[in-house]
């Protein structure tokens, strides 16, 4: 039996999310259950389930919101969230998956998908008649291999030597590292105001506003700190004579570590704590039989010292008849106009026809 279902978050059993979730092609790392329920406890707002089931078994679902009067379902978003393509388990065949969408169209007019990798794009076109696409943020990312002298071997000579010489440098003048999980309860609460107080200095150093240390963001962020029956938070910190003077905040799920945000000590700049830090981190990646390192949005210059990949990002606006086109057309437009201007928004919605 084949079905398609929407049900509320709040009814989906956590260890049977889990266990899904760890059964996946490509276990979305914001998918996890406890960055699901964090969100629904502090952001205020309901999360849906999108499922689809063959003879009892999940094989594809994506969390989002859906409105019921519109028939429109889009996926969940949130701040400094990327690659959140929808879930689908490893052994799923191609004739399932092309199921998926007809079964979907049959119930919704349009989904709306924000932030997912390329990869996902394609599956959506391949299996779609009808859908507009925007390039959206590119995030670098490594691919991991066996070893982490191997890892040094696919980037170039400067760069490697680079690498060994300040991670060399820390070591040499007494900078240790540690790392810590939300495992570590009490210790990551403490890990949390530091990454807060270095990462605010490190703002201030740059004289920019930061959208992590915002309320919403902070509330969000300490509500997932609580969670305990599964390592999903990786943080590392770096320390001198005791004192953390660097911190990397970041998220694992079972094949990859993601990195979130930082905080550096300007007064300790001489000992390139971001480099040595970022060594550490995809060393322990390596370790832990990651397969990706992932940077997350934006193309800074420092990632393409790591890496030369990146995964493009895009929302896709995808439905199957005219009535989910026309409300395309008019959600593309409510949610660009104030964005990129009326003209610029105007100008993009030839792609929709």
């Amino acid at each position: 039996m084949k079905e398609l279902l929407i049900i509320p978050f709040a009814k989906i059993n956590e260890q049977d999310w889990t266990d899904f979730h760890q059964s996946c092609i490509d276990p979305v790392v914001f998918y996890q259950h406890p960055f699901l329920s964090a969100y629904s406890k502090t952001i205020n707002g309901s999360i849906d389930i999108l499922l689809y089931r063959e003879d009892g078994r999940t094989l594809v679902a994506l969390p989002g919101k859906f409105d019921g009067q519109k028939k429109i379902f889009s996926n969940l978003t949130y701040l400094g969230w990327d690659n959140l393509n929808f879930l689908v388990v490893n052994s799923v065949i191609e004739s399932s998956l092309k199921t998926f969408f007809v079964e979907l169209f049959k119930a919704i007019d349009l989904v709306i998908y924000k932030n997912i990798s390329q990869s996902c794009q394609q599956t959506i076109l391949q299996n779609t008649r009808n859908s507009a696409f925007f390039k959206g943020f590119r995030c670098p990312f490594i691919s991991l291999p066996q070893s982490y002298q191997a890892y040094l071997e696919t980037i170039n000579i400067s760069s490697k030597r680079m690498i060994n010489r300040k991670t060399n440098f820390c070591e040499r003048n007494g900078v240790k590292f540690r790392f810590l999980s939300n495992i570590h309860k009490e210790s990551l609460k403490d890990a949390f105001i530091e990454l807060n107080r270095l990462h605010r200095m490190r703002m201030d150093n740059v004289e920019r506003e930061s959208k992590f240390l915002k309320l919403d963001s902070q509330r969000f962020h300490n509500e997932i700190l609580d969670y305990e029956n599964k390592e999903f938070i990786l943080i590392v910190q770096a320390l001198k004579d005791e004192k953390v003077i660097g911190t990397i905040y970041g998220f694992v799920s079972s094949n990859q570590y993601v990195y979130f945000a930082s905080g550096i000590d300007p007064d300790y700049s001489k000992y390139s704590l971001g480099t040595a830090m970022i060594a550490k981190l995809i060393g322990h990646s390596i370790s832990q039989g990651y397969k990706y390192f992932d940077f997350l949005r934006g193309t800074e210059d420092y990632k393409f010292k790591w890496t030369k990949e990146t995964n493009q990002n895009f929302t896709v606006y995808s439905f199957a008849n005219i009535f989910g086109w026309l409300k395309a057309i008019k959600e593309y437009w409510s949610a660009n106009k104030i964005r990129l201007g009326r003209k610029q928004t105007f100008v993009n919605l030839k792609r929709f026809f």
